[in-house]
């Protein structure tokens, strides 16, 4: 993956290059890293070498086959950060006798 900015907050398997990376709590990424800027928020995972630079050339120029529109679309994506959402979780099934118990109300009897 090459881009200005990554951050993330899911899983990435595989190579990063960019100007800055940030890892948050929920990320989790396999893979080198070559970057000038690196951040890390508790909790975040990295397997993986980090290759700190003063500068990184990202090669991110236009294809030679794109129109001049084209070329303004891709400069605005490059420049746009690339952020990995967190993954779902699956919801947790309720055993059918959990909920019946829950449902269960006392009495106090008089004396």
């Amino acid at each position: 993956m090459r881009a200005n900015t990554v951050i993330v907050a899911g899983a990435v398997r595989g190579n990063i290059t960019t100007q800055k990376l940030e890892i948050r709590a929920t990320g989790r990424v396999w893979g080198d890293v070559i970057t000038t800027a690196f951040v890390t928020e508790e909790g975040a995972f990295l397997r993986g070498q980090i290759r700190m630079e003063e500068t990184v050339d990202l090669d991110l120029g236009p294809a030679p086959e794109s129109t001049p529109s084209e070329a303004a679309q891709t400069e605005s994506a490059v420049q746009t950060p690339i952020v990995v959402p967190p993954p779902t979780p699956a919801p947790v099934p309720v055993p059918a006798e959990a909920t019946s118990a829950t449902a269960a109300t006392f009495v106090k009897k008089k004396k």
